[in-house]
């Protein structure tokens, strides 16, 4: 019984009031210590944060690309030559080179992508009448490269043709 006494005497006589403002003193500290690291690490996180735009504006074309739009136009000229050189075989051809043709003017105005489909989807559909369109032709020069046995007859591979050179058009790179 006068263990327990002791124990309570202990206990009372100890300077509760300094501990727990001693304890709320480091609380207090880490609290403000954790608000300044997130604060620190926001502004941090707000810097390498990726841009998103609802609606990215159409690429304007630097004047240093005329002279590539010159050479976008031979580049073409080049393609309908051979597409006309030995039908149906040359239309494969003439499409591979074709969409190449466009991929590559996509990266000149600075799409990014691994792929032409990634430049394809940085666009807005509404800012580009032969969108749609040019997806479809993409498509087709993605079965004739991928599948062995697709075959494309000359009227339609005559209409993928028009479809990049339209595209090329609405650039006003042709």
């Amino acid at each position: 019984m006068q263990t327990l006494q002791r124990i309570f005497e202990a206990i009372g006589g100890f300077p509760w009031h300094g501990f727990t403002h001693g304890v709320r003193n480091v609380f207090l500290f880490l609290d403000i210590l954790v608000v300044a690291t997130f604060t620190v690490m926001f502004f941090f996180a707000v810097r390498h944060r990726p841009k998103f735009v609802r609606k990215p504006s159409r690429p304007k074309h630097p004047a240093p690309l005329e002279a590539k739009w010159e050479a976008v136009r031979a580049r073409w000229q080049r393609i309908l030559a051979k597409a006309a050189a030995n039908p149906p075989q040359s239309y494969v051809i003439a499409i591979i080179e074709a969409d190449k043709c466009v991929d590559d003017v996509l990266k000149d105005l600075g799409l990014s992508g691994e792929h032409m489909a990634d430049r394809l989807e940085q666009l807005d559909a509404s800012d580009f009448k032969t969108f749609e369109k040019l997806w479809r032709a993409h498509r087709v020069r993605n079965e004739l490269v991928h599948t062995p046995d697709f075959g494309i007859d000359p009227a339609d591979a005559k209409e993928v043709l028009e479809i990049y050179e339209a595209f090329l058009k609405e650039l006003e790179m042709l």
